[in-house]
């Protein structure tokens, strides 16, 4: 692990966001999505954190995602929005950890059924939540004209 510091890509993040990581040990995180970023970050002396940060024309939109995170705060056990900014045609997205394991971690056959019983416990509270004050619209219809849109635009 690095000093956030210490990376190259830092010195064009925005001044109130490189203070508020200053110290942090940095670990780059894997994820499905190509056109994201995302640092874990550690400390000995403060809880650790998740950075997101990508292009504000990606597909996949952080103040979308920051915004989700708000609405379900309540609701659910999920990371707390901590910083977002739109600085310079890069969105960049701070939240806490939450305690857990990540689900891909366990590709073990002997803990195959307590990891799928455990996913459909998750499942079964995240369907339980009542959405009807939820401002977000994922309605079919508009599922599909997305997924055509990102057709026509080749991005699948």
């Amino acid at each position: 692990m690095n000093r956030c510091k210490d990376k190259k890509y830092f010195r064009d993040f925005p001044p109130k966001l490189k203070e508020f990581i200053n110290g942090f040990h940095c670990e780059r995180v894997s994820t499905f999505i190509p056109t994201s970023n995302v640092i874990r970050l550690t400390s000995s002396d403060r809880p650790n954190l998740f950075l997101k940060f990508n292009s504000c024309n990606c597909e996949m939109s952080l103040k979308a995602e920051m915004q989700r995170l708000e609405w379900i705060c309540n609701k659910l056990n999920v990371p707390r929005v901590l910083y977002y900014e739109n600085f310079n045609g890069i969105e960049f997205l701070l939240v806490s950890e939450i305690e857990g394991t990540d689900v891909s971690k366990f590709t073990s056959e002997g803990i195959l059924p307590e990891t799928v019983s455990k996913c459909a416990k998750g499942l079964r509270l995240i369907h339980e939540i009542d959405i009807s004050n939820c401002r977000f619209d994922n309605c079919l219809e508009n599922k599909i004209a997305q997924a055509k849109r990102r057709m026509k635009e080749g991005l699948v």
